[in-house]
């Protein structure tokens, strides 16, 4: 289930994400926010890497809509509960007809008397039996809720040791990371590293990151906002960009520049991207992915190497909104 804050770049990171962890996997769509993943695996891992995922985890069944109570009953969800001491189930209705407190009651207490290992947890339980009513179709669900909880606003911008007005907040740069389909023990360079946002949730996930920034007090103000969080990356280098000495890597994520809040030398962001454009079909290996990350106010731009996998546009305020391109290297 999304998160439901209506961009395309919800949709665009789920099928980055399976695609990541499993190039066989179907995608089946259910509602504008729910979607049924066949022949996927490491479920658990891609939920709690999502940014824009809500919930996520085993199909325990699918139920008629009409008669939820009768029918959660018969099916057989033992095996998703056996190792699980505490639960607790949580009903979505996206149909707006239901009482969703008194049914969760109402089967809370079947599980437990049918279950008598089990007891009730609201806030921390084991496992979290979900009840997804669509319009069409009523889905059941075994989650971990430790896939769930998400700490963005731990790292949100103003908490960090190092503040800057040119910064990403954490769940967009993780969307950002998901987007390059990059592993953990892979390698991922922001060429424009900033205050170190990207390479934040890189290293969250594990993956290797290197940061380069042309500018000294961006790259000791993103070492210590990685320190702050324990989080190791390959290096931050002072550098510029676009003649820097690395030479591999297995994604390209980056804000690129621009405004009064960040730092070019002088260069304008067109030069900026072509420039590096450049630089990734040096660096970047043949079917591997940048994410390049500009303001719409610039020209539409063509990365010659390179094929335009997607676009998604991120409204931010009236002056700005974000363009995120997705390429793979050809």
């Amino acid at each position: 289930m999304l998160s439901g804050e209506g961009q395309t770049i919800q949709l665009g990171e789920l099928k980055a994400l399976l695609d990541t962890y499993n190039g066989n996997a179907s995608l089946e769509s259910v509602a504008d926010r729910v979607f049924v993943a066949r022949n996927a695996t490491y479920v658990d891992e891609i939920v709690r890497r999502g940014a824009y995922l809500r919930l996520g985890g085993q199909v325990i069944g699918e139920i008629e809509s009409s008669s939820i109570v009768s029918e959660f009953q018969r099916l057989d969800y033992s095996p998703f509960v056996d190792d699980a001491r505490t639960f607790a189930v949580k009903l979505v209705d996206f149909t707006g007809k239901l009482s969703p407190e008194s049914i969760e009651a109402y089967l809370g207490a079947s599980i437990k008397a049918k279950d008598a290992h089990l007891t009730v947890s609201l806030e921390s339980p084991d496992i979290l039996v979900a009840i997804i009513v669509c319009s069409t179709r009523t889905l059941v669900g075994a989650i971990k809720p430790e896939t769930v909880h998400r700490a963005w606003s731990r790292r949100r911008p103003r908490v960090r040791p190092f503040f800057h007005p040119a910064v990403l907040y954490p769940k967009f740069a993780r969307a950002l990371v998901n987007l390059a389909k990059v592993k953990p023990g892979e390698i991922l360079l922001d060429p424009f590293c900033g205050t170190g946002s990207i390479l934040l949730e890189a290293g969250l996930v594990g993956v290797h990151a290197v940061g380069l920034d042309i500018n000294r007090k961006m790259c000791k103000g993103s070492l210590l906002n990685l320190s702050a969080f324990g989080v190791d990356c390959m290096g931050i280098l002072n550098s510029d960009a676009l003649i820097s000495s690395v030479n591999r890597c297995d994604a390209i994520v980056t804000d690129v520049p621009y405004g009064r809040a960040s730092s070019t030398r002088g260069m304008s962001s067109d030069v900026i991207l072509g420039g590096l454009a450049e630089r990734a079909k040096a660096i970047l290996p043949k079917g591997r992915h940048a994410v390049i990350v500009s303001p719409e106010t610039l020209e539409p731009f063509e990365f010659d190497g390179f094929q335009l996998i997607e676009t998604h546009r991120i409204y931010v305020h009236r002056n700005l909104t974000r363009v995120v391109r997705v390429l793979r290297r050809s």
